[in-house]
This record gives structure tokens, C-alpha cells and sequence, in this order.
């Protein structure tokens, strides 16, 4: 990405690298589009991705780990092939020149993560999963 935005210094792109807490926010809702090429072998479910989500973000990141149960290719976002530096930027032309379709898009991340993905939700999922795990363990006993 340096590479990219030394060579091409007039491209509305901003590379913020690891941010943390109140920033990360603030940049969020200053955002058009969250980009996250990931490959990192120990890579689960980005928590950083369902944030983009519920800042309303369209999402561009790689088909990877656990990524494709809340980015959905063509829906709230692109999935990319890892690595494949071409498809990411295609992908970053398509939103960066079509606001209609990164407002769609950045509607339909938010309303999976109300949907799926707030804190609630979450806990919801763990409680019902730990019950019937205790159940299935007062069967065996």
C-alpha cells in the first residue's frame, strides 16, 4: 500500500495502519469505505470488520478465515482472492466511483450487524450454546 500511495500521491486514499479506540471511530465516520486485505494466517473473525459494519461501511477484504459470514461478495462489500493486489483495486475503483452503491452497501452492513452482530446478539448465540452444552453434559452424567 505504501508502494501504491508513493506512486500515485494524488489518490483519495488514506492508509491509517493499527488504530486504537476514540480515533478509530472518528475515522470510521469520516469514511467512505473500509479496506482490509487480510491474510494473516491466525486470522478468525476481524473484530475490526464488524466495526467498519456498524460505522455503516461498505467492506472490501479478502475471502479469508471467518470474513465471509458477515462480509457477503456484492451485498454489504467485495471479497477478494488473498494476495490478488488487481482484484482489491478493481474492487476499491468500483465504490470509490459509484456513491449510490456504497451508500447501499454501507446500509447493508449496518443492518447485518443489527441483525447478527451487536453485542446482544452475541451474547444471545453464547448463552443458547453453553446451555445446551450443559444439558448435553447432565444427559451423560
Amino acid at each position: 500500500m505504501k508502494i501504491l500511495l508513493q506512486k500515485n500521491p494524488g489518490l483519495p486514499i488514506v492508509n491509517h495502519g493499527p488504530v486504537k479506540g476514540d480515533k478509530k471511530f472518528k475515522i470510521f465516520s469520516e469514511a467512505d469505505i473500509f479496506v482490509f486485505p487480510t491474510y494473516y494466517r491466525n486470522e478468525g473473525h476481524p473484530w475490526v470488520t464488524v466495526e467498519a459494519m456498524a460505522a455503516g461501511l461498505p467492506v472490501i477484504s479478502t475471502d479469508h478465515a471467518a470474513i465471509s459470514e458477515s462480509v457477503h461478495d456484492g451485498q454489504n462489500g467485495f471479497l477478494v482472492e488473498k494476495k490478488n493486489v488487481k482484484q482489491l483495486a478493481e474492487k476499491i475503483a468500483i465504490l470509490a466511483a459509484d456513491k449510490s452503491l456504497r451508500d447501499k452497501m454501507g446500509a447493508e452492513s449496518r443492518r447485518i450487524y443489527l441483525d447478527n452482530l451487536t453485542e446482544e446478539k452475541w451474547l444471545n448465540v453464547w448463552e443458547m450454546f453453553l446451555g445446551r452444552l450443559l444439558n448435553q453434559i447432565k444427559q451423560h452424567h
